[in-house]
């Protein structure tokens, strides 16, 4: 058997020269907090999980009565990455970086209008200057979960200097958020809808055990067209990646914006070339009913909240409220399981609320 750890810190790692070296204890703390997504996403019997955390027993058994097969866990040994491997760094770097998404974009003619790569605090205001454009977004390239972001709206928001160079694009009123899913290994590929919050961090995403349930929601929303827009252009954008020797699951990420009444389609946030969220989507599709529904939440720890109690989820309906990384200090992880949208959008409010 192998040992793997969930590297959660990938980006970190791989972009270190431009977001600096992570701490010890927060990298420790990056890979108890997302360990979780091994237990619903990895097939392989032979992998034992390095683990940065102790399950308790409650957890534990209360993990395995809702169906889940937890790992062999192995604590204080080094182990393979599993979350993204590392061993091939300048392929990695090239597609995580949001920089080769614009060139990508612009090499398909798919680049959106006043979408621009800069290297200086002079070049953003000669464009703040000429551009009817009222709200802007500044950007990293080489950032994930909402870091390195600043909205600009006039000069005095600006940063004092630019050590990299950055992305400048407007700020649009985004309706949905959604991405594709693809798996080099296994050639399965997916849309599904996200859930990004005002800052740009990830909030969760939905789950459809059929496509058919998803369209009837996005027609009713108006979402259809452009939605399926993205999706083809996820696709032409697929067929280019596979050019090269593609070893671990990426999704496109895009969005759906409002543009005075009209949804429109915006092809390309960026590429994740590791396992991510869209991954963790697959792996929970058996948790939601056959015609169901799945709301997946990434949220701060609540302390005092029992997520057991809270609509408690029947592993033989395969509805309630899942806590998928029960007695995880540092995350909390829920999936919201129903029969339908409807039903869905009622546990939701019983669940969070004030969202």
């Amino acid at each position: 058997m192998r040992n793997v750890v969930v590297n959660a810190e990938y980006e970190r790692v791989l972009f270190k020269e431009f977001s600096g070296e992570l701490s010890l204890e927060l990298t420790l703390k990056t890979r108890a907090a997302r360990q979780y997504l091994f237990y619903y996403i990895n097939k392989d019997p032979d992998l034992k999980l390095v683990s940065y955390f102790d399950l308790t027993n409650q957890s534990a058994d209360y993990l395995q009565s809702k169906g889940i097969k937890l790992p062999t866990f192995i604590k204080n040994v080094e182990g393979e990455n599993w979350y993204g491997k590392l061993n091939e760094l300048e392929l990695e770097k090239k597609l995580n970086s949001k920089l080769y998404s614009y060139e990508l974009l612009k090499s398909l003619n798919l680049l959106p209008e006043d979408f621009y790569v800069v290297d200086t605090i002079s070049e953003i205001e000669n464009i703040l200057q000429r551009s009817s454009v009222k709200k802007w977004i500044l950007k990293s390239p080489y950032f994930c979960g909402g870091l390195g972001i600043n909205i600009i709206e006039n000069s005095s928001d600006l940063p004092r200097n630019l050590t990299t160079p950055h992305i400048l694009e407007p700020c649009l009123d985004r309706m949905i958020d959604m991405a594709v899913y693809y798996d080099p290994i296994s050639g399965e590929s997916f849309p599904y809808v996200s859930l990004i919050q005002k800052n740009g961090t990830y909030l969760g995403g939905k789950i459809y055990a059929k496509q058919e349930t998803m369209d009837l929601e996005l027609k009713q929303n108006g979402f259809y067209e452009a939605f399926y827009q993205n999706v083809e252009t996820a696709q032409v954008i697929i067929k280019e990646l596979k050019k090269y020797n593609l070893q671990q699951p990426l999704t496109i990420d895009s969005f759906l914006y409002n543009d005075n009444g009209k949804i429109k389609a915006y092809p390309m946030c960026e590429i994740n070339y590791r396992i991510s969220m869209g991954t963790l989507n697959a792996g929970l599709k058996s948790f939601i009913p056959e015609n169901g529904v799945g709301l997946l939440l990434s949220l701060m720890p609540k302390p005092g909240i029992n997520w057991q109690t809270i609509l408690p989820y029947s592993p033989s309906e395969k509805t309630g409220v899942l806590s998928l990384n029960d007695g995880n200090p540092y995350e909390t992880a829920l999936l919201i399981s129903a029969e339908n949208p409807n039903i869905l959008n009622r546990y939701k409010r019983i669940v969070l609320p004030n969202e």
